[in-house]
């Protein structure tokens, strides 16, 4: 199985998703960086490749439940660069994020949502205007509010407001310029995990956030400020690269640290 392949409950492989029966259309031709399911337990990939199963996909594809590719959801160009975060909403619409800067020939950089059936959401996205000025590297949903949380490399939000790594829109893809006064990050963010509460745990490379050490792990409240009711001491000796809460609040937090 190249670069992706799914697995029961019980981690055995699970040979009714079908991923080819020969080597030329056996998965993806590059690496995928993100997964996700819909309702309907279809699968989502984003990553570098171009092409799934000899099928030309160009960053982004959705499976069927049979692993077949739905080249009706990526039909058009796709995206001009990697995707490296991809988050389904309860509506069935498709969060992308990435290095790309164009959608299907529509110019878009770095984060982009897409309607069920793979076309571009055209009002979300006319909301980011000019985009991000750098990598996307996760997207969370709020549950609760349905606001739309990223972070990343990027330092800008549509050629001139501040945007320190972290970000957050409005479910039509407003930004919030409040939260963003609030939220600062010295360096990027590379994971994002939201408490039931709204509270928000982030994972990446920092050692400071809103002025305050916090080394590679802090948690915000909703509004951006820091959660000063949670201790990290002197927090990750390396980057965090992925960040996760369970069902009982605890927070899993994983990376190249020792």
């Amino acid at each position: 199985a190249n670069r992706y392949i799914q697995v029961n409950a019980d981690g055995t492989i699970d040979t009714s998703f079908s991923l080819g029966a020969t080597t030329n259309v056996n998965g993806a031709n590059a690496t995928v960086n993100a997964v996700a399911y819909d309702s309907m337990g279809r699968l989502y990939l984003g990553g570098d490749f171009t092409t799934v199963r000899a099928t030309a996909q160009s960053f982004y594809s959705r499976l069927d439940v049979d692993g077949s590719v739905d080249a009706t959801f990526n039909s058009g160009f796709g995206a001009d660069g990697p995707v490296r975060a991809m988050t389904v909403q309860a509506d069935g619409k498709v969060l992308i994020g990435g290095d790309f800067s164009s959608i299907n020939g529509v110019a878009i950089k770095r984060l982009a949502r897409l309607n069920s059936n793979g076309s571009l959401d055209t009002a979300f996205n006319n909301n980011l205007g000019l985009g991000l000025n750098d990598s996307v590297f996760d997207i969370q949903v709020d549950p609760a509010t349905g606001d739309v949380l990223v972070g990343g490399l990027f330092t800008d939000f549509n050629d001139g407001s501040s945007a320190s790594y972290i970000a957050r829109f409005s479910p039509s893809g407003v930004f919030n310029t409040a939260f963003a006064a609030n939220a600062t990050a010295n360096q990027f963010v590379r994971s994002i995990a939201i408490h039931a509460d709204g509270r928000i745990l982030i994972g990446g490379g920092f050692t400071v956030v809103n002025g305050l050490d916090r080394n590679r792990v802090a948690q915000l409240n909703a509004d951006g400020t820091i959660d000063l009711t949670v201790n990290f001491g002197t927090g990750a000796n390396d980057i965090v690269n992925a960040v996760a809460i369970d069902a009982n609040g605890k927070m899993l937090i994983g990376g190249a640290f020792t």
